[in-house]
């Protein structure tokens, strides 16, 4: 079976562009004290971030070249404590690991991923 990488590319943008605003109105969700709200896209979210690190996964050794440093432990770590925070029910933190650690591999990968889809879709 052979993978086109240019689409899989685009389909990965497509996604973020989506995924990453949800991600900011959980960390709003969270922050305002609206659990219930935030909880409800957060289950969803993840599995778009588990999505997306397989995504980079399959692309890690392309999108060196364009500047991604795909840390899979840190990832993963993150993916810990922020499991570990929502069995607490701290929700405060959970806004936190969202915004300053997981947004900010988002927005990194997504710019990545940018960078090569644009070399390769004008080649």
């Amino acid at each position: 079976m052979s993978i086109n990488i240019e689409e899989v590319c685009q389909e990965y943008i497509n996604y973020n562009q989506k995924l990453i605003p949800a991600m900011e109105q959980i960390i709003i969700g969270f922050k305002k004290q609206d659990e219930h709200q935030a909880l409800n896209l957060f289950d969803q979210a993840i599995d778009g971030v588990k999505w997306c690190i397989d995504i980079i996964s399959h692309l890690e050794g392309i999108l060196r070249e364009f500047g991604l440093i795909f840390e899979k432990a840190k990832i993963n770590n993150i993916l810990i404590e922020l499991v570990s925070t929502l069995e607490n029910q701290d929700f405060v933190l959970i806004a936190d690991l969202l915004e300053y650690e997981l947004l900010e591999s988002l927005n990194n990968w997504l710019e990545s991923i940018g960078k090569y889809h644009n070399v390769i879709r004008f080649k």
